[in-house]
């Protein structure tokens, strides 16, 4: 299902997992960086969103958002949406 994330993409979101009450946080953050793909030229700019030390803090919060490249944010946010979908639906 994720073969388009690196291993270390899949790695940081095991440990996020574990996490589920920061899906919100980290689902934010990724769309903030997709909303700046249209405003910025991702070859020549970087692309800034303000992360939280709470947040950073968590175990695979900061692995994950190392490890992602342009090419893998699509596919991470496709994917991790729905596994964390399931886990949580999974609780009722």
């Amino acid at each position: 299902m994720c073969s388009g994330l690196t291993a270390t993409s899949l790695s940081a979101l095991s440990k996020l997992l574990a996490n589920t009450e920061v899906a919100d946080d980290i689902i934010s953050i990724v769309r903030q960086v997709i909303s700046q793909f249209s405003l910025k030229n991702v070859e020549t700019e970087s692309i800034e969103v303000p992360i939280g030390v709470k947040l950073w803090r968590v175990p695979g919060c900061h692995e994950l958002l190392a490890s992602l490249g342009t090419a893998t944010l699509l596919t991470l946010i496709r994917e991790t949406i729905f596994i964390w979908y399931l886990r949580i639906t999974s609780f009722f």
